[in-house]
């Protein structure tokens, strides 16, 4: 048992014989910091832009949990307004004082609506060495995207062709 004034600590043996103990002794008790779990938005997780997201996350403690502050509340709607790489952190404390923050990773990326003419969503057949433009559509919320700077990285891939393996023409809707 251990006990005292505003001043001193005491610690009592079982004969009840008692013993001064220093300030900076801690005796017993949790020391683990609480347990934070984030699942909206999850670390790593990739989000549409203008998504509808509700904040979630949870605290617990082997003992109590005093405190349970993200960078916005349970329930509210997470900002998916601007495209890129984004952080949101939740931090615990427990009646003990330990601190346990966690931080999530996430990233905000615009909608892909697909191919343009000539290569559209169906299969374009091209004569070997010839350019083909390539255009697509990026969309926010509804409208589409104008700015070049919406786009990080475009690759290509070479495709050998021989007249053994020539593909089929499918049908373009409408004709």
């Amino acid at each position: 048992m251990i006990g005292g004034d505003d001043r001193d600590f005491y610690r009592l043996d079982r004969l009840d014989h008692a013993t001064r103990e220093s300030d900076d002794v801690v005796v017993g008790g949790d020391s683990e910091p609480p347990t934070v779990t984030v699942t909206v938005p999850a670390d790593g997780s990739t989000l549409l832009l203008g998504e509808a997201a509700t904040v979630d996350y949870r605290c617990e403690d082997e003992s109590t949990v005093v405190g349970c502050v993200g960078d916005l509340a349970v329930g509210t709607l997470l900002d998916t307004s601007v495209p890129g790489q984004h952080s949101f952190t939740v931090i615990a404390t427990d009646a003990r004082g330990n601190t346990g923050p966690v931080t999530v990773n996430y990233r905000v990326v615009y909608r892909f609506g697909g191919f343009e003419e000539p290569v559209g969503d169906d299969m374009a057949l091209a004569q070997a060495g010839r350019t083909i433009p390539l255009t697509w559509t990026l969309t926010g919320t509804a409208d589409p995207v104008e700015s070049s700077t919406a786009v990080v990285r475009v690759a290509s891939t070479q495709v050998a062709c021989d007249s053994q393996s020539a593909p089929t023409r499918r049908p373009r809707a409408g004709g």
